[in-house]
């Protein structure tokens, strides 16, 4: 989300007449006022939603050994410079953190409007070796597309 002061967001609240942010002494109702942030980041030149990757993209996953390949493949070419800018490595790390014991490579591909990750130790051995119901990573690429972005 976009970064903005507690001040600035008062003021733009006592301009459009809400008693409960209006001032700088109610500012401790600031979290109460997040809330209802959604609504007003238009004022602030910044109409943000969240959604699913699902709606911007679609993916295919699989291993090798005990790492799990992602693509992501851009559903549009103008959705692509969200997906670099929203799903980076950190952020695929953390949303596979239950799974993922190793680091995560990301490689852009540019040409196909695609970002491919290399999830290291991720499959608990892989193949043949792990008790895990998807032992291959078949399911990543649907697990990924449920990570929530925001967009503009």
């Amino acid at each position: 989300m976009a970064c903005f002061s507690a001040q600035k967001f008062a003021q733009e609240n006592k301009k459009l007449g809400d008693s409960n942010t209006g001032t700088g002494s109610n500012l401790h109702h600031f979290p109460f006022a997040l809330i209802r942030v959604h609504s007003r980041l238009s004022g602030f030149g910044m109409n943000m939603k969240r959604i699913q990757l699902r709606e911007i993209a679609h993916a295919r996953s699989g291993d090798k050994g005990n790492d799990a390949n992602i693509g992501l493949i851009a559903l549009k070419p103008e959705y692509y410079p969200v997906l670099v800018r929203e799903v980076t490595a950190a952020r695929v790390k953390q949303h596979f953190s239950g799974l993922c014991h190793g680091e995560v490579e990301r490689y852009e591909l540019p040409n196909l409007n695609a970002l491919n990750f290399v999830l290291h130790e991720a499959l608990d051995g892989g193949g043949t070796l792990s008790l895990r119901a998807d032992s291959q990573g078949k399911t990543y690429g649907a697990a990924l597309l449920r990570m929530e972005i925001e967009v503009g």
